[in-house]
């Protein structure tokens, strides 16, 4: 592209999306969005490895009768673009800017994981994974959740407090 982008993150209240803006002469443009949210991920113990395992552990608390991992983590939700601007960010890019804002939220609150609920879909599930995440489990669409997939894959990252 022929233009420089001055990427500046507007910062909602902690419910509220957050929305990479890119200003290009007077226009506003929201090309890509995502939003966070604290939760407890209750992660099956035998679908980790031992040393992921060892590090949720740290972070959570194992319970023996379901043999699950209660982990408290950032979950990711909302990740998307604006197709019509879809050449000004990258996925990639977008996801660096959200991983920050985890952070800065594990800075604040303790933490270190971020998961997300992914559609079954090849290439959105390639890549996440080139991206880190891994797999934990599946969740199937409820009737509260708008989309048109029969279920999701549930993925996790850590999220070194460094980058």
């Amino acid at each position: 592209m022929s233009f420089s982008c001055v990427v500046r993150l507007l910062n909602l209240i902690s419910a509220g999306p957050h929305l990479p803006i890119w200003y290009l002469s007077r226009q506003c443009l929201v090309c890509r969005f995502y939003a966070l949210a604290l939760k407890v991920a209750s992660i099956p113990a035998i679908n980790v490895s031992r040393s992921f395992r060892k590090k949720f552990e740290y972070f959570g608390e194992y319970d023996s009768a379901s043999n699950t991992i209660e982990l408290p983590v950032v979950l990711l939700a909302q990740f998307g673009k604006n197709d019509r601007y879809a050449d000004l960010v990258s996925g990639e890019q977008l996801m660096s800017l959200a991983e920050d804002s985890a952070r800065e939220v594990h800075r604040l609150a303790g933490g270190r994981f971020v998961v997300l609920d992914a559609v079954d879909a090849r290439g959105l599930l390639t890549f996440y994974t080139n991206l880190g995440f891994r797999k934990y489990g599946n969740r199937e669409n409820g009737q509260d959740v708008s989309s048109d997939s029969g279920s999701f894959v549930q993925m996790f990252k850590y999220v070194h407090p460094n980058g």
